[in-house]
């Protein structure tokens, strides 16, 4: 199961009438929304992950509406960003992550969104609203968030590790499990070094290398993903994705917790978003909107053990929710960590061959 991916999402009532003779479909909202009538397409073409969304929650929506649901699956973002351009299928919702997100608004290919259509959106908390990556909310819904912090194992660990430092300490030598990806790994670094991860220079890079070299003496493996060494126990430690020890509680392994460093940790969400080449933009609002209401999105994160941007959601997790580590982050957690972005292509280049570099020492 790879750890990173999910979506959470809404609430308000929304009522659907059928319209007869001509077979179009009326949507009257209520609540605290202005009562309106629009049609509603009879498909809806989903782009996303697998295994995001259960099937019998795309069930209810397709039978409260009355509109079917076509989900399509991706193994990547840039098979995703690669369709989106072709635009051979006219898809209505995907769910970037926070830096193709910022990719794809820039390069033209995300519609506008009418609130009017989405007033569950008066559900996510504040942090996740009016972002620097989508001033206004204008492109984009998150559904999900994350954060990359420290994993360990509490029964190897007995003290709660509080730095990035605590990985490079000698005791825990054959025992760190990392990231292979450049851009967590590197931004680890450069955050343990005091650096800004948003916009480092080349020898800010060079300098994060070497502290990744110096780690290296300790690390077990570089691996994207980690959950078998940490649950055989030939882990200890690591630097990854914290819901990846919520993973191994649903699976039995509780010894697991995850915590964010004084230095701050990285965090990242993703989006829900309608692309230009949609033509049912309406019907892909009523869908956002209908992603937001509580239940809804505690379906989402009871699928995948990401927390929801959702505050009315995450009133409903059960105590034994709570329990999970990604489910924990508090939102003091949240303002001191550092949001994931799109390096240059540039600096990834740079980092992928000091990386490769490294690893074949």
């Amino acid at each position: 199961m790879k750890w990173v991916r999910l979506t959470s999402l809404f609430l308000i009532s929304i009522l659907i009438i059928s319209a007869c003779g001509n077979s179009e479909k009326e949507e009257t909202f209520s609540g605290n929304s202005d009562t309106g009538e629009k049609e509603l397409a009879d498909k809806l073409n989903i782009f996303n992950w697998a295994d995001v969304i259960p099937q019998e929650v795309l069930n209810e929506f397709e039978e409260e509406f009355g509109v079917e649901v076509v989900y399509s699956t991706y193994s990547s973002e840039q098979e995703m960003m690669a369709k989106i351009k072709s635009g051979t299928v006219p898809y209505d919702v995907v769910f970037p992550s926070t830096g193709t997100f910022i990719i794809m608004k820039e390069q033209g290919l995300l519609q506008e969104l009418d609130m009017e259509n989405i007033p569950n959106f008066e559900n996510l908390s504040e942090i996740w609203t009016d972002r620097p990556d989508d001033p206004g909310d204008k492109y984009s819904i998150p559904v999900a968030y994350g954060t990359n912090g420290i994993i360990y194992n509490t029964e190897k660990i007995k003290e709660k590790p509080t730095s990035w430092e605590d990985l490079w300490d000698p005791k825990y030598k054959g025992h760190v499990l990392v990231s292979d990806d450049p851009q967590e790994l590197f931004g680890m670094a450069l955050q343990s070094l005091g650096y800004d991860i948003g916009n480092p220079t080349e020898e800010q890079v060079k300098e994060a290398a070497k502290k990744i070299e110096d780690l290296v003496p300790n690390v077990l493996a570089f691996d994207p993903n980690p959950e078998p060494q940490f649950m055989s126990e030939q882990a200890w430690i690591g630097y990854t994705v914290c819901a990846g020890a919520s993973v191994a509680h649903i699976q039995g392994f509780e010894k697991l917790d995850c915590v964010l460093p004084k230095e701050g940790g990285l965090k990242w969400h993703t989006s829900a978003v309608i692309p230009n080449t949609s033509k049912e933009k309406y019907t892909a609002e009523v869908f956002l909107n209908w992603y937001l209401r509580p239940e809804i999105s505690l379906e989402m994160v009871k699928s995948f053990p990401y927390p929801s941007p959702n505050e009315e959601a995450a009133k409903l997790y059960t105590d034994e929710m709570k329990k999970l580590p990604s489910l924990s982050t508090t939102d003091e957690d949240l303002k001191k960590a550092a949001p994931t972005q799109p390096y240059s292509s540039e600096t990834m280049e740079l980092m992928n061959h000091l990386l490769q570099e490294i690893r074949s020492k």
